[in-house]
């Protein structure tokens, strides 16, 4: 299945090679139910897919028309990070 990119060529955007698009499709996959409703417990795989993505792009992927076509709640995930606070990351800069 092909997938249209955002930003094919912004090698150097927030998210790297890799579109919101993509990220959405692909890396928070785990995070979808979570992301709509603020009562449904964040997933060990979804922390675990969080943790790999920089918090530049999680904004960038947060604000994007992707992100809302997918129906998800920018608002209510942006408190995921917060659920899991990875250790390799420090805590304000989780907000």
């Amino acid at each position: 299945m092909a997938i249209a990119h955002e930003c094919d060529d912004e090698k150097d955007g927030p998210c790297g090679k890799f579109s919101t698009l993509r990220i959405v499709t692909h890396k928070l996959r785990h995070c979808k139910k979570a992301a709509q409703d603020v009562r449904v417990p964040v997933s060990s795989q979804c922390c675990r897919d969080l943790a790999t993505i920089s918090m530049a792009c999680l904004h960038a992927t947060f604000s994007s028309d992707a992100f809302q076509k997918a129906g998800l709640d920018p608002e209510i995930a942006r408190t995921i990070p917060v659920a899991f606070q990875p250790k390799a990351k420090a805590t304000h800069d989780l907000v």
